[in-house]
Formats: structure tokens, sequence, C-alpha cells
């Protein structure tokens, strides 16, 4: 049950278990069954259910004494009561307790009560599942299954009209800027808001426990709905079934953009999104894969969505050694595999970018492969990023990334 209180207050599902024992002998009353007396326990201004447990009670001469039951038991039907800690539990009865002490259980170890006031009685503010048990001044105790909202500072993240979305993006720096969705997605979202400032999100609403980015998240116009680490799911998520055309890619990885995070194998380039594979390791140029796709825009290859992903072979250690890369920032080097005197013949003022080439005739590869020739490989200061059987394929991508 959700209650609009000063904070907003989101239901999460976290649920407390209130366990009040009351620890004392005679309260003088009609009855002709020694029983403790009803209690009534209230929530801003809402009665709590609850479930009588362990007691006591003398009276007249005659005991009762219920005991031995675990509070565990005793709540197993009971449905969870959201409560606002901030209100505490106010305990309604004529007959005013001596003294209040509150403990917590945990596990079998014991129990250690410190004495509380109980006007209101304290509720634990930390979310998560407790044990909490109240001792008062009659051995009674009354069992609760209550639930905690959490208080959040949502109402600036949340959506501010019916039926769409508020989109939370804390992405690291390469990647914003560069996130696209398809219209049917964007008709959905009502307000966006990108940071690449994961401590400062982490400060302003901690109770999103975000740990890394990128870190997605889609708020409706009450609390929050969706989230994922994932790009592709976002956009998956919010539109319809079926949308988007499902591609097999099979063959080599070619081209690698590592600021974008951008991969091609075959004639498909896509996002390369790990946590929607839950894969980590690092693609390679050269590698023998396998991948599934699926294409919200062709001509987008930031609105993709990898579903699957698979290594078939791995790249010769030949083609990502050290030596190769390129010697200077902004610059590229060119591993060019093939017939030596042919490789000569590359002219450099053909190459925009290429600080060096590196001339190799083709030998065994791993496995006692032969190695393809021509190849053409071109590396930054850190690995290789492009792979090419073709000559003018290697100057066309070479004149795109200096246009970019």
């Amino acid at each position: 049950m959700k209650r609009n209180w000063k904070n907003t207050l989101i239901g999460i599902g976290i649920l407390f278990i209130i366990l009040f024992v009351m620890d004392q002998v005679k309260v003088k009353r009609e009855s002709v069954k020694p029983e403790p007396p009803m209690m009534v326990f209230h929530n801003m201004g809402e009665e709590v259910p609850y479930n009588i447990g362990n007691y006591r009670w003398e009276e007249k001469g005659n005991t009762v004494v219920a005991g031995d039951r675990d509070p565990y038991d005793l709540i197993q039907d009971m449905a969870p009561f959201q409560v606002n800690p901030e209100a505490g539990l106010e305990m309604i009865t004529k007959q005013k307790p001596v003294s209040v002490e509150l403990g917590y259980r945990n596990g079998k170890e014991e129990v250690q009560f410190k004495t509380v006031k109980f006007e209101p009685i304290p509720l634990p503010e930390r979310p998560g599942k407790h044990v909490m048990i109240v001792r008062v001044k009659w051995e009674e105790e009354y069992i609760f299954l209550i639930g905690v909202s959490q208080s959040f500072n949502y109402e600036k993240l949340l959506s501010d009209k019916d039926g769409s979305y508020s989109l939370l993006a804390v992405v690291p720096e390469p990647m914003m800027g560069i996130l696209k969705m398809p219209e049917p997605a964007c008709r959905q979202i009502s307000k966006m808001r990108g940071s690449t400032d994961l401590y400062g999100i982490q400060e302003q609403f901690p109770e999103l426990n975000i740990q890394a980015t990128p870190a997605f998240y889609l708020f409706n116009n009450r609390d929050l709905e969706y989230q994922s680490q994932s790009w592709g799911e976002v956009i998956d998520y919010l539109l319809p079934d079926n949308f988007g055309e499902h591609r097999g890619l099979s063959g080599t990885i070619t081209a690698i953009d590592y600021k974008k995070s951008l991969v091609t194998v075959g004639d498909g380039t896509f996002y390369w999104d790990p946590y929607a594979v839950h894969t980590f390791s690092i693609p390679k140029v050269g590698q023998e894969v396998h991948a599934s796709v699926t294409f919200f825009d062709q001509k987008d290859p930031m609105q993709t969505r990898m579903t699957s992903f698979r290594i078939s072979k791995e790249a010769d250690p030949l083609f990502h050694e050290a030596q190769w890369r390129a010697e200077e920032p902004e610059k590229y080097a060119i591993l060019a595999v093939g017939n030596e005197e042919e490789m000569r013949k590359l002219n450099l003022k053909e190459l925009p970018g290429v600080g060096k080439v590196n001339i190799r005739k083709p030998t065994k590869m791993k496995g006692s492969f032969d190695m393809p020739s021509p190849i053409f490989m071109i590396f930054d200061q850190n690995m290789a990023i492009f792979l090419a059987a073709d000559y003018h394929e290697l100057v066309d991508y070479l004149e795109m990334k200096s246009n970019q």
C-alpha cells in the first residue's frame, strides 16, 4: 500500500519482523480466563495487525504460560504491513507499561536489549529484514510482519506525465552524446537526465546503489520501474515486441571502435554491450565469432542490441604483438602482410594519419595455418583496430577516420 508522506516513499518489498515481548507479572482485571490484554498499535493513524506470541499471565491465582514459540512461525501467514519509520509505532493501551526495551534477533545469537521510549516506539530506519523485539512490563509477545518503505529523493527523477518515462543515464565519458534510440522508444521518454559524474550521482541518490557505469534507470510518474546496465536492454524494454531486425553474424572481427564500443563482423556493425550477454572478455580484431544482434535502425550501429556472442577461434597472437603498434599519439601504424616487393610500394601520402608501415611476408600461423595475404591491419598505440584484405578498403577506412 502506497501513501503520500512528506518525503516520497516507495515500497520496495522490504520486510521487517517485529516481535514485542512483555516482561512482568500481575495486572488486575475482570476476566474469567487469565490472558494478556489486547493491544492496538498504530502507525500514521492506521492500525497495524499482529498475532499474540509468547506470554506469561497471572491473575487471581491462575497462571497461563505460552512460550517457546518461534516468532518466525507466527508470521508465516501474515501479510507485510508497510510503515513509515519516522512516525514510529504508537501503542494504545489503558495500562501504561513501566518500561520498554528494544532488541534485535540475528539468527541464533542472544538478543541484547536496551531501554527506549515508547511514545511512540521507535522503528528501524535502515531498509532490510529485521527481527525487532520490544519487551514491555508484561510477559507477553505481539508479533507483527510489517514493511518499511525507504525514503527516496525521487521526485526530481520521476516522469512528469502518466504513461511516459523519465530516463536517468549514468555513463562513462565516451558514451555521452552517442546514445541514441529508435523513434518509437523516444516517444515514451518525457525527460532524460544524463551524467558522467558517477560519484556525484551516488551522493545525490544513494538509494539507487549505483556501483559502476553504465547504469540506466527508467522512472514512471510514481517510482522506479526498470533498471539495467545494458543500453540495448533499455531500448528493448521500451519497444513493442518483435521490433527491429534480428540477425546472426558469423565471421572475422574486422573493425573495432573502442571509444564508441562498436564491433564489425562481416557486413554488420553493432554496439558491443557486455552487460547484455554477461561476457566481459574484450573482443579483438581477427577473432572468429558468432553474434546475434537486433538492429533497431540499420543506419545507426548504436541502436542495436547484442543478445549473444561467442568466440569460435582466437586471433593469432602475432596480430597483437606490441611491435606493430603506433608510436605517436593520434597516429596509426600499419601491418602489411603479403608479397614484400608489392608491399614496399605502399605510399604513406595515400594513407592519412599513418605514421609507420610494418611489412611482413606470409608465414605459418598458430595451428599450422597459412597466413592469408594480403592482409592490412591498422593499430593505434594500444591495439589493432581494423583488418582489411584489400588495399582500397584500407584507404577508405583511413579516410573515414580522418574525417571524423
